[in-house]
């Protein structure tokens, strides 16, 4: 070497000369790559087998570019998954390229097989639990899922166990755990034989585009926002939107939504979880109006008119919260195919709401929905469990001299029930399955508790008891899984499935006939108890009202109308002298937060209420509500759907019911998604107000 070489002319030369020494770096990058693309791989045979699963083929005739576009989409929201992932496998990489002599130790390729197997394992476990999750509830993994985390007593697990191939599932998951870790193996075997000769400089170059690469497809977009849940609108069918999103990410979401929900609310998380700037815009929004600015959740305190004969005479009024009461099951009524029983001889005698969505996806947060207002999920198992709402339907009633029962035949313990509605919610009589047990001793008891059949008993004899009004809010749950209720319907020899029927299940037909079995048994105890009221005295003085939790989206692929996948019925039995003397328009597009407002003008004089939806039988059409919402998703009326967390923005054809879906939202239905949103914001600040302060916010009533 010359004497007169400086430590400059050195160092680029070595940088210029090709190592032949950098065989750790080689050792390294080809695994890289090879479980990156595996893992790819993985994934997208896991979208390809949810539409090959739960495709609906009729409709998505057509729409080819749509599938491709979904594909492509989802190939970048896997490549995001995977960057995060393995983005700290490229630490080592960047090591080796200027460091790694004598090859990649042992150890090192080992943290690259194991990780890699601990990925895979977790893109292929989280996967199937996807696919069996999007069997029941037709989406990907949502904040539903988190419900199992309060099931106290076992029934959900329960319910797996009976209804999913469990034990095949995890005789598959163990032969995949084998084959990964042979996989995993032969895929850190081998090096990049390209690599071996190669300059610093060019290693140096290679890993800085590749950690470019990753930092960008991390990101998943070079938009303002990175890619999410509201990029995946690609097409006008429903399902087509589902396909981009992969299970680890949809599952992440979840987590996101679920501890967003639990955390204490305040006014503030929920505007801004709203949209909105300040909480006069927001309920000015939700009300259609403006509103004072001092305090504008004072504009939300209603007062119905003046009615002497409900201060002489005050109904009776039952709420009947029906174990996944789905308006689509309501249809089938044929032949030897008669799911309602006794319940199709009452339908002429009462009003029904065809158009109507549950409030929320799951019973517990239906009850909440219903009784309190509230847009959480949660409520009842969180901190704020034991804190009063003042403006619950139960104190509505109470504050008017009603006697106020809640009963069940669940397990009291579950979801925190029976500490949750005992502390400052207003009922004077909480019953669960012990009651009803000791009540009628010839109980039927399934999984979940007493089955109906009691439980209209129950209610029966407390409205037999006195003449004092009383305001009862009971619970149904024969028709849940596994559908033991099937057993106790006499009707069982008698049905036959039609064909048009078995042609779209998505389960196993012995459980779609239990479901449809148990669903007969609840509507027929429904039916029967509908009668003796009706053809009682009692009959005259006492309102009910009828509607589902939620549908049951497990057992039939019926396509992706909103109606047929998440409208439930509500069923109004009026007494001829608390009727409305005019037509009612059955047809509005209304959900469960217009129930209580709608009782509450049918059944008490001058009583102030939480305006948490529109009187659906009020003679003035500007009155009625002027859409439906379901959960904090989407808005429906007549002409136009809104679902506001995926950005996803449709015309309704009328006639057919067709969603078109609308690239550039007209007004009305940006105005529709802004109704939406601002419903949940401001009854979300509303509770948040009465967990902060009772006191104050029951002041207002004064």
């Amino acid at each position: 070497m010359p004497k007169n070489l400086t430590l400059t002319d050195m160092a680029l030369r070595s940088i210029s000369q090709p190592q032949t020494s950098c065989s750790a770096f080689a050792a390294l990058l080809k695994p890289f790559f090879n479980i990156f693309l595996v893992s790819l791989l993985i994934l997208t045979i896991f979208r390809l087998s949810l539409l090959l699963a739960f495709g609906p083929w009729e409709s998505l005739s057509g729409h080819t570019s749509d599938l491709l576009r979904a594909f492509g989409l989802g190939i970048r929201f896997d490549a995001k998954l995977l960057s995060i992932l393995y983005f700290p496998l490229i630490i080592p990489l960047w090591v080796s390229a200027f460091w790694g002599r004598n090859g990649a130790p042992s150890w090192l390729k080992g943290v690259y097989r194991w990780w890699g197997f601990a990925v895979m394992l977790l893109l292929l476990v989280v996967g199937i639990v996807d696919i069996f999750y999007f069997q029941f509830f037709k989406s990907h993994i949502d904040i539903l899922a988190f419900n199992i985390l309060y099931d106290s007593n076992g029934e959900v697990l329960h319910s797996l166990w009976s209804d999913f191939p469990v034990v095949w599932v995890a005789v598959g998951l163990v032969a995949s755990i084998v084959g990964l870790v042979l996989l995993t193996r032969l895929l850190v075997r081998r090096s990049c034989p390209l690599c071996r000769h190669t300059t610093v400089l060019t290693r140096a170059l290679v890993m800085l585009v590749l950690t470019v690469l990753l930092g960008f497809l991390a990101r998943g977009t070079l938009l303002d926002r990175p890619l999410g849940p509201s990029h995946t609108v690609v097409s006008q069918e429903p399902f087509i939107n589902q396909l981009p999103m992969n299970a680890p990410l949809s599952l992440q979401y979840a987590y996101k939504h679920y501890t967003a929900s639990i955390a204490t609310p305040t006014v503030e998380n929920q505007l801004r979880n709203g949209g909105f700037s300040t909480l006069e815009e927001a309920v000015a929004t939700y009300l259609r109006h403006p509103t004072d600015s001092e305090n504008p959740l004072c504009a939300l305190i209603d007062t119905t008119g003046y009615n002497p004969l409900l201060d002489t005479l005050p109904p009776h009024v039952v709420v009947l919260q029906m174990e996944s009461l789905g308006e689509y099951y309501m249809g089938f009524n044929r032949g030897n195919f008669n799911l309602l029983g006794a319940l199709a001889d009452e339908l002429t005698h009462l009003i029904h709401f065809p158009n109507f969505f549950s409030c929320m996806n799951n019973t517990p947060a239906t009850l909440e929905g219903m009784l309190f207002g509230s847009p959480f999920h949660h409520l009842g198992v969180s901190t704020q469990y034991a804190k009063p709402l003042p403006y619950s339907a139960p104190w509505t009633y109470k504050r008017k001299n009603y006697e106020t029962w809640y009963i069940t035949g669940q397990r009291l313990g579950w979801r925190n029930l029976d500490l949750y509605l005992a502390a400052g919610k207003g009922f004077d009589h909480i019953e669960g399955d012990n009651a009803l047990r000791e009540f009628d001793p010839q109980a039927h008891v399934g999984e979940w508790g007493v089955h109906d059949a009691s439980l209209f008993k129950r209610i029966w004899s407390v409205l037999q008891a006195s003449p004092s009004p009383k305001f009862i809010y009971g619970m149904s749950i024969s028709h849940h899984t596994p559908y033991d209720a099937a057993a106790l319907e006499p009707y069982a020899d008698s049905l036959q499935i039609p064909d048009s029927v078995t042609r779209i299940y998505k389960t196993d037909p012995s459980l779609a006939r239990r479901s449809f079995l148990a669903f007969r048994y609840a509507a027929n105890q429904l039916g029967l108890f509908l009668r003796e009221l009706r053809q009682s005295p009692l009959g005259q003085r006492t309102i009910v009202a009828i509607t589902g939790d939620h549908t049951l989206r497990q057992i039939l692929n019926v396509g992706d109308d909103p109606l047929a996948n998440y409208a439930v019925p509500l069923l109004l039995y009026i007494p001829e002298q608390y009727m409305p003397k005019y037509k009612v328009d059955t047809t509005t597009f209304s959900s469960q937060n217009d129930i209580f407002p709608t009782l509450y003008h049918l059944s008490l004089s001058q009583a102030k209420y939480l305006h948490v939806g529109c009187n659906l039988l009020d003679s003035i059409p500007g009155h009625r509500p002027p859409a439906a919402v379901y959960t904090n998703t989407f808005a429906m009326n007549r002409h136009a759907f809104a679902q506001w967390t995926t950005d996803y923005y449709a015309t309704r054809n009328t006639l057919t019911g067709r969603l078109h879906h609308d690239t550039d939202p007209t007004p009305a239905e940006l105005a529709l998604g802004a109704w939406g949103r601002s419903y949940m914001a401001v009854m979300g600040c509303f509770i948040a107000r009465e967990l902060e302060n009772a006191n104050e916010v029951e002041g207002w009533l004064k």
